[in-house]
C-alpha cells in the first residue's frame, strides 16, 4: 500500500507541482506510459505467440559464451559477454593479436578499466569479486543523473526516474552485457553538471576520464570549441592524447607495435558491419537511412553513411557560426547524437544518453540570449521517451509472426532533432534580437 501511495503522489505530482517544467513533464508522464505499455505487449507477445522479444533486444545472445560456468565464472550461466570478454584479453600480454575476435576495437586505455577489475579478483580472492562491482558501479553510474536533478524536480519523482533510468531497455543492456558505456557515462555527466556550473577546469577533468574509457565520448570536446574555450580545449585534447598512448605501457612487451594493431582493430571493427543487415538492431544513423529508403523501395548501401557524416560537419559549422543563438541543450543533444549514432553500428547500450538531455532541462539556467525554443525541449523530452523505452509491432509472416520495433530508427530520429533544434532555436533568438 505504501508502494502504491509513493507512486500515486509520483504521478500526480508530474502535473501539478512540477507543470512549469513542462518539457520534463511531459517526458516522465510518455516516459512512464511506454514502459507500461512494452511490459504488457512483451508479455502478451511471449504468452501466446511463444517469441522472446528480450532476447531478440539482446546485443548479441550467441556471443555471451565467454566464460565457463561449469567454474563458477559469471553469474549462474550468464557470463555478461562484453565484461568477460575484454577481462580475459586485457589480461593477455598483447591484447591486440587476441584470435578470438577479428577486429579489438578497445585502445588500451579502456582496457584498464577491465584490468583493474580482473585484477581485484586475484587480490581479494573472491571470485567474481571485480564482476559485482563493476555491475554495482555500472547500477550507480545511471541512476546518478535522475537523482541529482536537483530541488526543482521533486524527490519521489526523481526516485522515480532513477529507477525508471535503471529498468530502461538500454540500462538493461548495458546491465546484461557488462558493457563500460555505464561507467563512462557518469563522467560525461560529471563534466556537464560542472561546466554548467562554470566550473570548466574541473569539468575537462571528468570528459578526458570519459574519453578514455569510450573514446567516442571526446566528440564532447566540440562544447569546448563551440564556446571558444581555447586554453581548456587543448589542454584536455592533450591529456585525452597523452593518457592514450601512455594506456598502452601498461602491456609493455606488446609496445609500440600495439599501437598500431589497435588502430588497426578499432578502424576494422566498425568497417566489418554491414549497415544492410537486418539481423541486428543497429541504432546508427546510417541504419536508418537505409531503413528509410527501403520504404520507399530505393536500394541503399553502407555509402550512406557518408550522407550522415556530411550533415553532422554542417550542423557542426552551423552551431559554431551562431552559437550566440545555439542552446547548449541543443548542443549537448548534437554532441550526444554524434558520439553514440554516428558510427557504422551504434548497440542499443548507447541509448542511455538522453538521462543527460533530461538534466539539462531541468538544470540548465540557460542564458536569455541562447534559451532554447519551446518546441526544441518538447522534442528533445518526447525523442527521449521514445528512446529509453521502446513499441512494438508484431507483423504477420509466411512463416508466422515477425516482431519490429523503432530501434533502426532511432539515430536518425535525433539527428533530424538535433537538425531541427538547431533551427528552432535559432529562428526564435534571432526574432528576439529583431524585435
Amino acid at each position: 500500500m505504501k508502494l502504491m501511495g509513493f507512486l500515486s503522489k509520483s504521478f500526480r505530482s508530474i502535473w501539478t507541482e512540477n507543470l512549469p517544467k513542462f518539457p520534463f513533464s511531459l517526458f516522465l508522464f510518455l516516459f512512464l506510459f511506454l514502459q507500461f505499455i512494452l511490459i504488457f505487449q512483451v508479455f502478451t507477445v511471449f504468452r501466446y505467440l511463444s517469441i522472446d522479444v528480450g532476447a531478440w533486444w539482446l546485443v548479441s545472445p550467441e556471443y555471451d559464451g565467454w566464460c565457463d560456468s561449469s567454474q563458477g565464472e559469471g553469474i549462474g550461466l550468464h557470463c555478461f559477454g562484453d565484461y568477460s570478454l575484454t577481462a580475459m584479453i586485457a589480461s593477455e600480454s598483447n591484447p591486440w593479436s587476441n584470435s578470438i575476435v577479428g577486429s579489438f576495437n578497445y585502445p588500451a586505455a579502456s582496457l584498464l578499466l577491465f584490468k583493474v577489475m580482473s585484477s581485484l579478483e586475484l587480490v581479494i580472492g573472491i571470485q567474481n569479486f571485480g564482476l559485482f562491482i563493476y555491475l554495482a558501479l555500472t547500477i550507480i553510474s545511471i541512476a546518478v543523473p535522475a537523482l541529482m536533478l536537483g530541488k526543482q524536480i521533486p524527490i519521489s519523482q526523481r526516485i522515480l526516474l532513477a529507477v525508471g533510468s535503471i529498468t530502461s531497455l538500454p540500462a538493461l543492456l548495458i546491465i546484461d552485457r557488462g558493457n563500460s558505456v555505464g561507467i563512462a557515462f557518469v563522467f560525461v555527466f560529471l563534466f556537464i553538471y560542472f561546466y554548467n556550473k562554470g566550473k570548466i577546469s574541473q569539468s575537462i577533468i571528468f570528459l578526458v576520464i570519459s574519453s578514455l574509457v569510450k573514446p567516442q565520448f571526446a566528440v564532447f570536446l566540440l562544447l569546448l570549441f563551440f564556446h571558444r574555450k581555447w586554453k581548456h580545449l587543448i589542454i584536455s585534447t592533450l591529456a585525452i592524447g597523452i593518457s592514450q598512448v601512455a594506456s598502452f605501457l601498461a602491456w609493455p612487451n606488446a609496445f609500440p607495435n600495439s599501437l598500431e594493431q589497435a588502430l588497426r582493430g578499432i578502424v576494422g571493427y566498425s568497417n566489418n558491419w554491414d549497415l544492410t543487415n537486418l539481423s541486428i538492431p543497429n541504432f546508427s544513423i546510417g541504419r536508418g537511412f537505409i531503413g528509410v529508403a527501403t520504404l520507399f523501395g530505393i536500394n541503399a548501401s553502407n555509402q550512406v553513411q557518408g550522407i550522415a557524416a556530411f550533415v553532422l560537419f554542417l550542423i557542426t559549422v552551423a552551431i559554431f557560426l551562431l552559437v550566440k543563438q545555439i542552446s547548449i541543450l541543443t548542443q549537448l543533444v548534437f554532441l550526444g547524437t554524434a558520439a553514440s549514432f554516428a558510427v557504422n553500428v551504434s548497440w542499443g547500450y548507447y541509448a542511455i544518453i538522453p538521462i543527460l538531455y533530461l538534466f539539462a532541462l531541468v538544470q540548465f539556467d540557460f542564458d536569455e540570449r541562447t534559451k532554447p525554443s519551446p518546441l526544441s525541449k518538447s522534442l528533445v523530452a518526447i525523442a527521449s521517451a521514445f528512446t529509453l523505452s521502446r513499441f512494438i509491432v508484431v507483423v504477420p509472416t509466411s512463416g508466422g509472426f515477425e516482431v519490429i520495433d523503432n530501434s533502426t530508427t532511432i539515430g536518425l530520429m535525433w539527428l533530424v532533432v538535433s537538425f531541427s533544434a538547431v533551427l528552432l532555436d535559432w529562428n526564435k533568438n534571432k526574432t528576439r534580437e529583431e524585435a
